[in-house]
């Protein structure tokens, strides 16, 4: 190969890695398997090695990750989270050994080694101070992770506090994972209440620890191993195995078990031997061995590459794959409408288990991947659990065959199904209407922050949706004319429903509380509503921003009609509404554009009393002040400290711009107070704050309180 042809294959090497980099990391959606990634990353390694001058900066060789979303604030760190080098087999190894010697200038071959199983999970880190939790944070592209802390804390195997003696300062890595047994069973738990499952445990880990809502995260069966460090205030340890002693000696899981300590290469590759056998029988997905130099003082000898550590190497399991027949492409509908095609396979063993359904992810990966109905195709167990179509037998394909051609409708509700401008999935509009999407639909309408409902949990949706009582949101505000044994004998309650007093785990008072609740909930605030309408990608947040603006339904509604039947003017008055982005505003458009919806939010109109929004006093303190709230709060909650900001006329943004006023900092404010302060924009501490909120009150200048 010349140089001109080396660059160029270099230049799609690295456009395809940093592409699928960004999937598996920062969206959590691989679309290739490990084994093929790991194949285009070997070829780019061989490349810059016979032509060095590629491995420029922004090479994938030169990465460990993926920048994270800015979903969660930002944390850098001094020393990165690594990844490691691989092993494809036994010769890889031998040169790893190799290299090792070579780098220290030693015949030796008796180097000691430790071997750990690759646990199949998310990196994370954790960060303690004089014994207690105060920080954790996921591995992102190394330098720069999110900040999970609330979200670790929900992590029972996970030490708030540790046990002493303690250093004064600790930063611990390890995995986070789940069970298999506890995977199927989400998976099991999924599929009853109609949510797409997830692929395998460790998109299942990533996607809890990704909710912005810790306690979403708390439903989920996490569990974690810890099995090194990064910072610490400590005499360090003389080995790794030693590391491992002093982890579990501070409370921290350690896997004990799986971790064993060799004499040499050859040792190390007798026991990825002996776990290749046994690795159907663990209690987790591992997809390999990493192997380790031992010796803390030659690990420090042989140092890091600017993305993994010299010292160490995975070797990853071979891929398990079987050869079937693709005998239909269909589609389901998930919880908030994305509309996924399945492989309707016929049915094959794969690793011991029968395999006859396979997500094909989105309809551009379909139509990457070109599997076509009557295809042969390859299945594999993607972390050696659920399947994945990895290609098509192209030539075993029939003369006749046809590309797939993706539905225009919902094959549910029949609603339009739509795709949004830079996002890979597709969705059903139908939203409120949509009998795949309803069950959802009705627990998020009566949730906290929505209706607030009390007394109507999943299990009761669930038994009335089966009924018939309730299909629509509506439809819970007829539940006492349907449900009460006092109904009139002329209503259009069907026959042979039995009044909920009369049912069990009911009573009479339990019936009428939830019916008092259902009557209360009928007076809710304009951000409520629009919350409760679940449109996709509009929170809380953004719909206090929404009903700050526009006041009152009527008139949002009035905007929104405007801007459907094309008007250029309220568009662009959506689209500038700061914290609504131009996705939020699709989404809000599409789901108002069905008629279903819309009829929908006209029975709501007319049952309930949506509370106006009167237009604040002039002469409030924090009148045009915009204010953010970064970092954890410990006084109060944000809620509350956004709530009583909104009180006093101030208006409150998720994000920091020229525009910002006042940025109230908290423990782990990451990205924000860092542009905050580029902007040079007014930063406060949350006692600042407090102080500041007491200066107004008492009438002397807000300037007293000092800035961070």
């Amino acid at each position: 190969m010349d140089p001109i042809q080396a660059r160029t294959r270099h230049e799609e090497l690295c456009r395809q890695l940093h592409r699928h980099n960004h999937l598996y990391y920062v969206l959590d959606t691989p679309e290739i398997t490990d084994a093929e990634y790991d194949r285009l990353f070997r070829e780019l390694l061989d490349l810059e090695r016979g032509f060095p001058e590629l491995a420029t900066p922004d090479s994938p060789s030169q990465r460990v990750g993926a920048t994270p979303l800015e979903k969660f604030e930002i944390i850098h760190r001094e020393r990165p989270m690594l990844s490691l080098d691989n092993a494809k087999d036994e010769g890889d190894l031998q040169n790893f050994e190799k290299k090792i010697k070579n780098k220290l200038k030693t015949s030796h071959s008796n180097f000691e080694y430790i071997c750990e199983m690759k646990i199949d999970g998310v990196a994370v880190e954790l960060t303690y101070q004089l014994g207690k939790l105060i920080l954790a944070s996921t591995r992102g592209d190394g330098i720069n992770g999110e900040v999970i802390t609330e979200n670790i804390k929900t992590i029972n195997a996970i030490p708030l506090v540790l046990k002493y003696p303690y250093p004064s300062f600790l930063e611990v890595r390890g995995e986070v994972f789940i069970h298999t047994k506890d995977f199927e069973d989400l998976n099991r738990e999924r599929t009853k209440n109609g949510q797409p499952t997830f692929a395998n445990p460790r998109n299942a880990a990533a996607g809890s620890l990704k909710q912005l809502d810790s306690s979403e995260t708390a439903k989920r069966p996490l569990n974690f191993f810890s099995y090194g460090i990064g910072k610490a205030e400590w005499d360090k340890p003389k080995s790794h195995f030693e590391l491992l002693q002093r982890l579990s000696s501070l409370g921290l899981p350690v896997n004990t078990k799986g971790t064993k300590v060799v004499k040499n290469i050859k040792d190390a590759i007798t026991f990825y031997k002996e776990l290749t056998e046994l690795r159907d029988v663990l209690e987790f997905e591992i997809d390999g061995l990493v192997i380790k130099i031992n010796n803390s003082e030659v690990q420090n000898q042989l140092g890091t590459t600017s993305r993994a550590p010299i010292w160490a190497i995975a070797y990853k399991f071979p891929a398990r794959s079987e050869e079937t027949e693709l005998e239909d492409i269909d589609v389901q509908i998930g919880r908030t409408g994305s509309v996924t095609p399945v492989a309707i396979l016929k049915p094959v063993r794969v690793s011991g288990v029968t395999i006859s359904r396979a997500s094909l992810h989105n309809f551009d990966h379909l139509k990457r991947l070109d599997v076509r109905k009557g295809d042969q195709v390859i299945v594999e167990r993607a972390g050696d659990v659920i399947p994945q179509v990895v290609s098509a037998v192209l030539e075993k394909r029939l003369a006749n065959s046809e590309p797939y051609t993706p539905p225009t409708q919902c094959p549910t509700c029949g609603s339009k199904i739509h795709q949004e401008h830079g996002d890979v999935n597709w969705y059903c509009t139908g939203g409120l209407t949509c009998s795949s999407q309803s069950i959802e639909t009705l627990k998020h309408f009566v949730s906290k922050g929505a209706f607030d409902i009390d007394g109507l949990g999943e299990s009761h949706i669930k038994i009335f949706h089966s009924e018939g009582l309730i299909k629509r949101p509506s439809d819970i505000f007829y539940l006492e004319q349907k449900l009460s044994p006092q109904k009139s004998l002329f209503d259009h309650t069907p026959q042979g429903i039995i009044p909920l007093e009369e049912r069990t785990g009911w009573g009479k008072k339990s019936a009428n509380n939830l019916f008092e609740s259902i009557q209360k909930s009928k007076s809710v605030s304009l951000s409520c509503f629009i919350y409760s309408l679940g449109i996709r990608g509009i929170g809380k947040t953004s719909a206090n921003i929404l009903a700050e603006k526009y006041k009152s339904i009527e008139h949002l509604l009035d905007i929104i009609k405007r801007t459907i039947t094309n008007s250029t003017k309220e568009h662009n008055d959506l689209l500038r509404t700061e914290g609504i982005g131009p996705k939020a505003v699709s989404a809000i458009l599409d789901f108002f554009d069905n008629p279903s919806n819309y009829d929908e939010i006209n029975k709501l109109i007319h049952i309930v009393e949506i509370q106006k929004i009167s237009q604040p006093a002039l002469n409030l303190p924090l009148q045009g002040k915009r204010i953010v709230f970064t970092g954890s709060l410990e006084s109060m909650s944000r809620d509350e400290a956004e709530n009583g900001a909104k009180n006093l006329g101030a208006t409150i943004s998720t994000s920091v711009s020229k525009g910002t006023d006042i940025v109230v900092a908290g423990p782990g404010a990451g990205s924000k107070l860092e542009k905050a302060k580029k902007l040079e924009i007014r930063t406060l501490t949350e006692k600042q704050w407090v102080d500041y909120l007491e200066n107004l009150k008492t009438g002397q200048n807000d300037e007293e309180t000092e800035q961070t």
